[in-house]
Order: C-alpha cells, then sequence, then structure tokens
C-alpha cells in the first residue's frame, strides 16, 4: 500500500480578486506518492503495468458430483462445495474417532466429579 499525501499549489490570484482558469482538468497532478516526491518523480514518469495470464482451460469432470466444468492445470472438483465434500468423505472416520474420543472423556470426567461428590 502507498501512502499518499496532496501537494499544494500556489496560483497566483489576478487583479480581478478571481483566480485565473486552471489549465488542466480538476485532481490531476495534485496527489502523489510519497516516494515519488521524495525521488523527484513527476505523475507523468509513472507507467501502469498490466499482467494477463493466459490459462489454457480443458473440459474435466468434478470428482464428487460428476458434473463437467472447463478447469485447467490439476483442478478437480468444481467449486469449493464439492471440494469441501470430498475432504469431509475422505476423513469422516477420523473426524468420528475424535468425536467419540472426545465424548467418552467428557462422560468420564462427569462420572469422576459426581462420584467424588457423594
Amino acid at each position: 500500500m502507498r501512502c499518499k499525501i496532496a501537494r499544494m499549489v500556489e496560483r497566483p490570484i489576478s487583479p480581478t480578486g478571481k483566480r485565473p482558469p486552471r489549465s488542466r482538468p480538476a485532481g490531476s497532478g495534485t496527489v502523489q506518492s510519497v516516494l515519488d516526491i521524495l525521488n523527484g518523480m513527476t505523475r507523468e514518469s509513472e507507467r501502469i503495468v498490466t499482467v494477463e495470464r493466459h490459462l489454457k482451460l480443458t473440459p474435466r469432470v468434478c470428482a464428487v458430483c460428476g458434473r463437467e466444468f472447463p478447469g485447467w492445470g490439476r483442478q478437480r472438483f468444481c467449486g469449493k462445495p464439492c471440494q469441501r465434500k470430498w475432504d469431509y468423505q475422505q476423513h469422516a472416520e477420523t473426524r468420528r474417532a475424535n468425536r467419540r474420543e472426545y465424548y467418552r472423556q467428557q462422560k468420564e470426567g462427569q462420572r469422576g466429579g459426581a462420584e467424588k461428590g457423594s
């Protein structure tokens, strides 16, 4: 993120008390980045560079729902919901085992507290 500061430009006031009309559109060149001002660069010397990537899309089939979609690289799923569903299915047994262990520990903790209080 670049910090920007406003540059104050003083214009002479005409004898009638009104300022002369601007020679450029309002707002152009009045704000420069701090680094540009410190380095003495002007706004005209800056360039905007746009980079585009062209990805080769190939027809693919989703590993979960079987729907065809345009994919690239090693893409296996048509979207995030299918990716999450596949991940859940792959690790369902491990998750259930962890949940059973947690439940067992909670039950033992409740029984142990009730027996000690009696």
